[in-house]
């Protein structure tokens, strides 16, 4: 039988939800709702923080480097197309398409091309900064908050970790121990949901701008478990 992306991908899915389940039934449900209290404070982290950081590293980082980057994509004859509506959209397309492998391919349809010749008779700025402003700018914004998010996340989640092990709840016997192991399972299954949500995140985002035979739209559809997280 040949193996998959989309197989290997479902393995790993259903690995982290069953070996997330053994843990918090083994360690109890003291350490499971610290665990929880990671996933809630890196939530609440993100949703305060993440935006403005994303924002303020996309102006003073990001930004000036992709202007600088279409500024050397565009054709010397690029502005003279913007005349047209139609041979701004080929244009466009052009320009995108050698940009690297990263944003080729994107369809730039009729009202981003006019929106951008709009953008120029009004004198906002140049081509370039018109092009990334439009078109770049909500992807690489996208991008950038989903790294910062990872990295938000598994900070806390590190944090959260260590201090479960260090409350893990100790082996016994009798009905209140076996309570507490399935209080632990239960919670643990659910941060493994959560887990495998991340994971597929991840995927899906990677799918975006890396598609091929190992990662894409269709190799994630074309699966068991990842395709009921999208």
């Amino acid at each position: 039988m040949k193996v998959t992306a989309g197989m290997v991908y479902d393995v790993i899915v259903a690995m982290v939800i069953l070996l997330t389940l053994f843990r918090g039934f083994r360690q109890g449900v003291v350490s499971e709702i610290v665990r929880l209290l990671g996933w809630v404070a890196a939530a609440v982290l993100i949703g305060i923080y993440v935006g403005g950081w994303a924002e303020q590293i996309y102006v003073s980082v990001i930004e000036p480097r992709a202007v600088n980057a279409v500024t050397q994509a565009i054709p010397p004859d690029m502005v003279n197309a913007m005349n047209s509506g139609a041979d701004a959209v080929q244009s466009l397309q052009q320009v995108l398409n050698n940009l690297t492998g990263f944003f080729g391919g994107q369809v730039v349809d009729q009202s981003t091309a006019d929106q951008i010749v709009a953008m120029l008779r009004q004198n906002t700025g140049s081509l370039a900064q018109a092009m990334t402003q439009t078109i770049l700018q909500p992807v690489l914004l996208t991008l950038i908050k989903a790294v910062l998010s990872i990295l938000l996340l598994a900070a806390c989640t590190t944090v959260s970790r260590f201090l479960a092990k260090l409350l893990a709840a100790r082996k016994g016997d009798g009905v209140a121990s076996m309570t507490n192991r399935l209080l632990g399972g239960a919670l643990g299954f659910g941060e493994g949901l959560v887990t495998a949500y991340v994971f597929v995140f991840v995927l899906s985002l990677l799918a975006v701008f890396f598609s091929n035979n190992i990662i894409s739209q269709a190799v994630l559809q074309d699966t068991m478990l990842v395709r009921l997280f999208l």
